[in-house]
């Protein structure tokens, strides 16, 4: 089982997810337009996994360790040119913990959600996703 506050960009409710099923209804069911927050972690607080949606494109962030500023996704060879930007919402929903990132640091909505998916069995660095590590 997996611990997720998959609602935090408009009511920070935490849920508890057991399933596959129960991890993609959450993907689209828990958001705020365009925009999505999640934060996976198991009965510890670390590892954690984030997630950030807008749209069908995500920015994925683990962090395996308290202190450790974590592993940002990274888009495959030739996906997202660098230079583009897009924005996200974190938790809170608010524009003051908004953020606009590189889209070469960004997958798919897909990608992202395998990557939960991994999470989900094994709380450990997913390897469908490439890695920078900060």
């Amino acid at each position: 089982m997996i611990t997720v506050n998959a609602d935090t960009i408009h009511s920070n409710e935490r849920i508890q997810i057991e399933s596959q099923q129960e991890l993609e209804s959450a993907f689209y069911k828990y958001r705020q337009g365009s925009y999505g927050a999640f934060d996976f972690n198991h009965a510890s607080p670390f590892p954690w996994l984030s997630v950030l949606i807008n749209g069908t494109t995500a920015y994925v962030h683990y962090f395996p360790s308290d202190g450790h500023p974590g592993f940002h996704s990274v888009a495959n060879a030739g996906e997202h040119p660098t230079g583009q930007t897009i924005h996200f919402l974190q938790s809170g929903g608010d524009e003051g913990s908004s953020f606009d990132i590189d889209r070469s640091m960004t997958v798919s909505i897909e990608l992202a959600f395998s990557a939960a998916k991994q999470f989900l069995s094994k709380p450990s660095l997913p390897t469908c996703i490439l890695w920078e590590e900060l």
